[in-house]
């Protein structure tokens, strides 16, 4: 028997289906790995056919149910994939590789899945000996001015502390040549299982 939350994304998408530029949809997000809050909304991709010349986002609330939803052909999709790779980013692959097809016309969201799988696996150029000596000088500036900060006794200490400590990991990130991680997701990506296995 379906979910609540599965029944109101079927009512929103009803419409949606008749649609003849609409050949697929998927979700995607935390009710489908598994780790929904209270204020999780339901994410969904809707596909529509390359001749359009139209691109939609939105919300709708359905049964007390925030959807979240994107319309757009499939080669936006993949421009979103070659995008996030050079900012080092995976949003966009990881939606698709842990997303549920709810239907899928022609295919295109199966060949979507396989080609967020090959971005994810695409090695990222490492930092150039410039811009790691630039990035050593950064992190250095942020300590001197933690110092000060601290020996001042100034009030934007804790501000300026995870604010470097934050910098400190995104360019520990890039030198390890990892995605991006948002700073909400840090300590998930350091100790939650599921979250690693997502």
């Amino acid at each position: 028997m379906p979910e609540k939350w599965e029944l109101a994304l079927e009512h929103f998408l009803a419409d949606w289906k008749e649609r003849n530029e609409v050949i697929g949809a998927m979700v995607c997000g935390s009710y489908i790995t598994g780790s929904p809050s209270v204020r999780s909304d339901i994410d969904v991709h809707i596909i529509l056919s390359d001749h359009v010349d139209w691109r939609e986002r939105g919300n709708r609330i359905y049964s007390g149910y925030l959807i979240e939803y994107f319309a757009n052909p499939a080669k936006q999709i993949r421009d979103y994939f070659k995008k996030d790779f050079h900012d080092s980013s995976t949003m966009s692959m990881v939606q698709f590789l842990t997303g549920k097809i709810l239907f899928d016309k022609t295919g295109v969201i199966n060949e979507l899945k396989l080609e967020a799988a090959q971005w994810k696996l695409k090695a990222r150029e490492g930092l150039n000996d410039s811009m790691m000596e630039l990035k050593k000088y950064g992190l250095w500036d942020d300590l001197d001015n933690l110092q000060d900060c601290y020996e001042q006794q100034r009030i934007d200490f804790h501000f300026l502390y995870y604010h470097s400590l934050f910098r400190l990991f995104t360019t520990y990130c890039a030198y390890l040549k990892l995605e991006k991680i948002p700073y909400y997701q840090i300590s998930s990506y350091l100790l939650d299982s599921t979250y690693l296995n997502k």
